[in-house]
């Protein structure tokens, strides 16, 4: 589907037309100071969606335990 508009409106109302149960959009994770920021899209259908909303995240990439300092390793 190709639309052109505001992307939270436009996700809710797609879930609503489509009876949608829920909602699962990517996040993007940690914004300044580390406190927590999902996204501008994510953060509008999170706060205004009629339905349970998940958000995921991307997990961390991995680290190597010799990418570690010495006093880190596993």
């Amino acid at each position: 589907m190709l639309a052109e508009g505001e992307a939270a409106p436009m996700l809710i109302d797609l879930a609503e037309d489509n009876g949608c149960d829920a909602i699962v959009l990517g996040a993007r994770g940690l914004g300044e100071a580390g406190l927590s920021s999902f996204g501008r899209v994510a953060e509008g259908v999170l706060h205004r969606a009629h339905v349970p909303v998940t958000l995921v995240r991307r997990p961390p990439p991995e680290v190597e335990p010799s990418d570690l300092p010495p006093d880190e390793e596993a």
